[in-house]
């Protein structure tokens, strides 16, 4: 399972930006774009108790764990 962030989908939703949340939450721009782009690896959770902060949720709205397995394809016949 991997841990994804629903960032950029909440923002979309909110009809507001990236750099409107980084600005209100007195966050760097390029540390809410790397989250919203699921690139971060690593964020403080001072950073995410933040943006919850601006957008109203909770961290169980940010994330959401995904099953990335790939699926087993059938034996060959």
């Amino acid at each position: 399972m991997t841990i994804k962030s629903r960032l950029r989908e909440i923002i979309a939703d909110r009809n507001t930006t990236i750099y409107a949340v980084a600005r209100d939450a007195g966050l760097n721009y390029a540390t809410v774009h790397s989250l919203a782009g699921d690139r971060s690896r690593r964020v403080d959770l001072e950073t995410i108790e933040k943006i919850c902060a601006v957008l109203g949720i909770t961290i169980g709205e940010l994330f959401v764990h995904v099953n990335n397995e790939e699926p087993i394809a059938p034996p060959l016949r």
